[in-house]
């Protein structure tokens, strides 16, 4: 996505990574080839607050998930806020 003062964060055009969701090699691809100031985004097939939490691991900076409200719950229970 392009801003006023280049470019906010990444994810393929169409904001897909194909059938299988977000992989672990597309999000480590885009931060490796991205400065840090852009923000990756990962999205597809994220369910789980463990799944958002590896993706933090590999340096994503946004999240895009149908399962927010189960991911909070779950985050809640873990004492996280």
């Amino acid at each position: 996505m392009k801003t006023s003062t280049g470019f906010g964060f990444v994810k393929r055009k169409d904001g897909s990574y194909a059938y299988q969701g977000a992989t672990d090699d597309d999000l480590k691809l885009m931060r490796s080839h991205s400065s840090p100031a852009v923000q990756v985004k990962a999205a597809g097939g994220i369910r789980t607050l463990d799944d958002v939490l590896r993706y933090r691991s590999l340096g994503v900076t946004r999240i895009s998930a149908t399962a927010t409200e189960a991911i909070l719950t779950k985050a809640k229970r873990r004492g996280m806020e």
